[in-house]
């Protein structure tokens, strides 16, 4: 069992003036390569730390890796996410979120990841002020971002980059053995 979190934030409007933070407002946009394509996949797998598709034990063949390997790639080319906003440190990707589209007035991060070695820098909060900035200039005028209950690092972030708990869901996986 998993349980699933959706964040919201229903009035993104005032973040086109943040200037407080030096790095906010410096949004850098993923560009295709095969050296951050590698940087890119290894922080997609870290982000996955606390998915039930990773910690059921029940998926044996590799099916995690899978899908985020796909769910990845199909953001990078815009099939799933309008935009990759990263942060290059050392000329490499050490974190990222995707921005999709949900409606007209709602965006959504469905990917988030900080390279395990650079965490508790304040990173993950740059990326999300700076995703949030640029679903602003797209036009949207809310954010949802999903996780899991037991991502507290996760949850922690986004409601303090001022996101409110909009659901909670229980999540199952029923598991017929005699078909495994």
């Amino acid at each position: 069992m998993d349980k699933k979190v959706v964040y919201i934030n229903e009035d993104i409007s005032g973040f086109l003036s943040i200037n407080k933070d030096a790095n906010v407002n410096k949004i850098e946009y993923y560009q295709h390569n095969r050296k951050n394509y590698d940087d890119i996949l290894d922080l997609t797998l870290q982000s996955g730390e606390y998915s039930r598709f990773n910690i059921d034990e029940n998926f044996r063949n590799n099916e995690y890796s899978k899908l985020y390997k796909e769910w990845i790639d199909n953001s990078i080319n815009k099939k799933l996410a309008q935009e990759i906003i990263v942060k290059y440190l050392d000329n490499k990707v050490v974190g990222f979120a995707t921005l999709s589209k949900k409606d007209d007035q709602l965006a959504d991060i469905s990917l988030v990841a900080v390279d395990k070695n650079y965490r508790g820098k304040g990173i993950a909060k740059e990326i999300i002020l700076n995703t949030i900035i640029e679903a602003k200039k797209r036009g949207f005028n809310k954010i949802q971002v999903v996780t899991q209950v037991d991502n507290l690092p996760a949850n922690g972030l986004y409601l303090a980059t001022g996101f409110k708990e909009k659901s909670l869901t229980n999540i199952y996986h029923h598991w017929n053995h005699d078909t495994i």
